[in-house]
């Protein structure tokens, strides 16, 4: 190939594994682990390659496993399409567990149908774990990245997939070694507890007196508990009978009397003075009442001179001969008419 077609079509494999990237078709979170013990495992390659005879030397001698093979052109014109096929044969196969995806070891050109954006795509969408087994472990193909699981070899993704039956057995061996020696040492276990309780069990009065013993201490307990419980009660039940009679009618009625009896005297002793002072007040108010009262200066020898409207006169000339004028005396009172009236301006003149 060109150098300049070469170095294009790298600038395009790199661009697309950004994007790809990009798309999270990478990312670790979407890797899915293998099945611990696969029944039926798938394998997209040659049918004419060493890949597939590696992958099932290697199977076959790890364990037992049924290997199906979807053959696919791996290389040249065509081989992205039947990949393709092969993926979607393989995937629709009843049970199958895991898948391999690879092929031996080539040049960069011979590895591009692995590096298709087809391809890839499709490989993500597969519905079981997919391994990557493609070319050599110096190459890294875009299959490589979106596998859940890659391995430099076919031979590796075999180890991978297929667990190791003599491994497993002598696992198994040494399991079963240990549950033995469990058992064993459960068994031990439980024949000294049998032979404990033979030995309690030898002679029933033993456990009935063990048993009574219980009660006794348990009975000396309850009555020991019963007399705190009742001497707590009776302490409350006198503290509220205290209480109560503190609170009784009687003893009530004879708190407030008691209490009562100095306001009583008190009581009467502020009304008595209350008396004094009202009554000394009302003295020295009629005393007052008095000094400034008609009467009073009517009993000095004067009289109030009332008109016909009953009013008292001030000035002569307010009446009229002939008309009656009342004179109010400190005891009495006299009617008599007007005969003449005297002005003292008129008299002046």
């Amino acid at each position: 190939m060109p150098p300049g077609r070469r170095g294009a079509l790298l600038l395009a494999l790199e661009e697309l594994k950004k994007k790809l990237a990009a798309e999270g078709l990478f990312a670790p979170s979407r890797k899915r682990p293998l099945p611990a013990d696969p029944s039926i495992v798938g394998v997209v390659t040659s049918a004419a390659g060493a890949a597939f005879a590696d992958i099932r030397t290697v199977a076959f001698r790890r364990g037992r496993v049924r290997l199906v093979l979807a053959p696919a052109q791996v290389q040249g014109d065509g081989a992205v399409e039947s990949l393709l096929r092969a993926i979607d044969a393989i995937e629709r196969y009843p049970g199958i567990d895991v898948i391999i995806v690879g092929r031996g070891g080539g040049s960069s050109d011979d590895l591009m149908a692995f590096n298709d954006e087809r391809v890839v795509r499709r490989l993500a969408a597969v519905r079981v774990p997919v391994v990557s087994a493609v070319g050599h472990e110096i190459d890294v193909s875009l299959t490589d990245l979106v596998a859940d699981c890659r391995a430099a070899t076919p031979s590796q993704a075999a180890e991978l997939v297929v667990p190791d039956e003599a491994q497993r057995r002598e696992r198994l061996a040494r399991c079963q070694a240990a549950l033995v020696r469990c058992m064993r040492h459960q068994v031990v276990v439980a024949r000294s507890e049998v032979h404990r309780l033979r030995a309690r069990m030898s002679d029933p009065r033993f456990l009935l007196a063990e048993r009574k013993r219980d009660l006794d201490e348990l009975e000396l307990r309850l009555r020991a508990r019963l007399s705190r419980t009742i001497a707590r009660r009776r302490h409350v039940v006198s503290s509220l009978r205290s209480r109560l009679l503190a609170r009784h009618p009687r003893a009530v009625i004879l708190a407030s009397r008691a209490e009562l009896g100095p306001l009583s005297s008190r009581l009467r002793a502020a009304i008595a003075l209350s008396l004094r002072a009202s009554r000394a007040d009302l003295a020295e108010r009629v005393h007052k009442l008095d000094a400034l009262s008609p009467l009073a200066v009517l009993g000095r020898g004067y009289a109030i001179a009332l008109g016909p409207d009953g009013r008292a006169l001030i000035r002569a000339r307010d009446v009229r001969p002939g008309e009656r004028v009342g004179i109010r005396l400190s005891e009495g009172r006299l009617e008599t008419e007007v005969r003449r009236v005297h002005d003292d301006e008129e008299e002046r003149t």
